[in-house]
């Protein structure tokens, strides 16, 4: 064997070593850490389309109180998010639960965690301003003083998301909601609301394009646009049951196991009358709340 061989030869028995080399308790950890992390996202997504609070709390409540250092901001983030969903979760019941303010603020503490470690955190930012949204709306009960602190905090999380989002489906979703439900002038322009719901969705599906992250890494966001065009069509100022029922199709198809969207969004568009709006459905998409765009 010529000698100028010899140097190849051991460099890829070199490779065969560090490749069968075991792995350190350090890795070890961030590996198990990752792997739970990965599961316990999967069942709060699953147990939140369920409409599973006393799901939400449990795994909210298992999760550790601390991960490795390049997951702890999106243990804090998911952790809120259960609190949060198991929040939006409990307005729809028909006796309201008397835990949502708490859920929310245990959620909005998570949160908050989260952006102090990466301040450019976008989806704990847009999360944030959707937990204060829902604690402004429940402020009534509160004194006069601590009304007055949730909304000052409520108004200052979404200006700061506006100025701030990108083309994120998760940040659209929350603006697209404070324009269809705040009051004027935080809202309340119904063909805005549309629209911004309508940009959600072409972002989600760039994402897509873009390759699947890790299972941390939040990626939700379509299915909610949906809802929520489904929604604002069939409660909106431009009633269209076709198009509501299309979209609340859509959300469906995107989260087969949507509790809310299957047995109470979905019937209350079928129990529309048949004509609603449906005369409409050869006029220009403007006229249904739809940029022209919208497909």
């Amino acid at each position: 064997m010529p000698a100028r061989t010899l140097p190849w030869i051991a460099a890829c028995a070199s490779l065969f070593v560090f490749a069968g080399a075991p792995e350190g308790p350090s890795q070890r950890e961030s590996t198990a850490a990752a792997q739970q992390l990965s599961d316990t996202v999967e069942a709060i997504r699953h147990a939140d389309y369920r409409g599973e609070r006393d799901e939400l709390r449990r795994l909210a409540q298992a999760m550790p109180d601390s991960t490795t250092a390049d997951l702890e901001k999106y243990r804090l983030y998911w952790r809120g998010f259960a609190y949060w969903r198991r929040a939006i979760n409990g307005f729809n019941e028909t006796s309201m639960p008397g835990d949502l303010m708490s859920d929310l603020e245990l959620a909005s503490t998570d949160l908050r965690a989260a952006l102090r470690l990466d301040p450019s955190f976008e989806d704990a930012k847009s999360a944030l301003a959707g937990c204060l949204m829902s604690e402004m709306f429940l402020a009534s009960t509160k004194s006069a003083e601590v009304k007055t602190k949730i909304y000052e905090a409520g108004i200052a999380a979404i200006r700061a998301l506006k100025e701030s989002a990108t083309d994120n489906p998760r940040s659209l979703w929350i603006l697209g909601g404070n324009e269809m439900g705040a009051p004027p002038p935080w809202g309340g322009d119904m063909v805005k609301a549309a629209a911004i719901y309508e940009r959600g969705l072409a972002a989600a599906r760039r994402e897509a394009s873009q390759g699947t992250p890790a299972p941390w890494i939040p990626r939700w966001g379509a299915p909610e646009c949906l809802m929520s065009l489904a929604y604002l069509h069939s409660h909106g100022i431009a009633t269209r049951r076709d198009l509501a029922r299309a979209y609340a199709l859509g959300a469906l198809a995107a989260a087969p196991d949507w509790h809310y969207v299957a047995d109470i969004l979905l019937p209350s568009i079928e129990a529309l009358p048949a004509a609603t709006g449906e005369a409409a459905a050869a006029a220009p998409a403007k006229a249904a709340c739809l940029p022209p765009a919208a497909n």
